[in-house]
């Protein structure tokens, strides 16, 4: 299928819209420059690239994408050139663009706003969400011993592969649920439910496995334990969390 856009007649519609305009550039961007006021007041030029990055996105539908100018970042020429240029040269605007390419772009030009890969620049390798990170994973250590108390007897005690399925089930239906506390749309501490995981259910203890609308964990968990150690047994965890969200995953 064609990718969602974030055009307000795709398949994505306001969703994908909003997260462009409003989502992004507002709860987010704009709240990461309040809660780095100390570090960017000593470097007003990246704040002024903030500003207009924020600008930038909020009028989306009239504004073309674009890569960030001054980044000489190897990932650049790597990758984004070459995904980048048939979008460019039809004139597409943030929206108009696949969504995924512009939420990930969006935060690829807040990296070249304060000269994250520039040695030259004061916030050089500086984290812009790594207060919000820190503050998220404090506060979910409490969940975290409470996940490993609910299933490290069970794991110690199946020590067969089959008698470690329904551990397995139960530990990837809290990564799922895991995903509530999402660091992009709650800001950290903004809801201590998800942050101690109240609201964070699994087979163990909420039965949440009823409002999955597809559930393949048990084919999936049949193939973590098959025991594979073949080339094709290669497990590849691509993780982009933080906060309750990582504690889960």
């Amino acid at each position: 299928p064609p990718p969602l856009s974030g055009l307000l007649n795709d398949p994505a519609g306001p969703f994908a819209h909003d997260t462009i305009t409003n989502r992004l550039p507002l709860a987010i961007l704009s709240r990461t420059v309040r809660l780095n006021a100390h570090e960017l007041s000593r470097c007003a030029q990246s704040e002024r690239n903030l500003q207009v990055l924020i600008g930038t996105l909020i009028d989306g539908d009239n504004q073309l994408i674009a890569l960030p100018l001054v980044d000489t970042a190897a990932d650049l020429d790597q990758w984004w050139v070459r995904h980048m240029e048939p979008m460019i040269s039809r004139g597409m605007t943030w929206t108009q663009a696949p969504w995924f390419t512009s939420e990930t772009l969006a935060y690829r030009h807040a990296l070249a706003a304060i000269g994250y890969y520039d040695q030259t620049r004061l916030l050089y390798g500086y984290d812009l969400f790594g207060s919000e990170k820190w503050e998220g994973l404090s506060s979910s250590l409490p969940r975290l011993r409470e996940l490993v108390a609910e299933h490290e007897h069970d794991a110690a005690i199946a020590l067969e592969r089959k008698a470690f399925f329904p551990v397995l089930i139960s530990l990837l239906h809290a990564s799922l649920w895991g995903n509530q506390a999402d660091s992009s749309l709650w800001t950290a501490g903004a809801h201590p439910e998800l942050a101690d995981g109240s609201l964070i259910g699994s087979d163990t203890d909420g039965g949440s496995s009823d409002r999955v609308l597809v559930d393949d964990s048990a084919v999936l968990a049949a193939e973590l334990l098959a025991g594979d150690t073949s080339a094709r047994g290669r497990i590849v965890l691509v993780c982009d969390n933080s906060g309750m969200e990582l504690v889960c995953d």
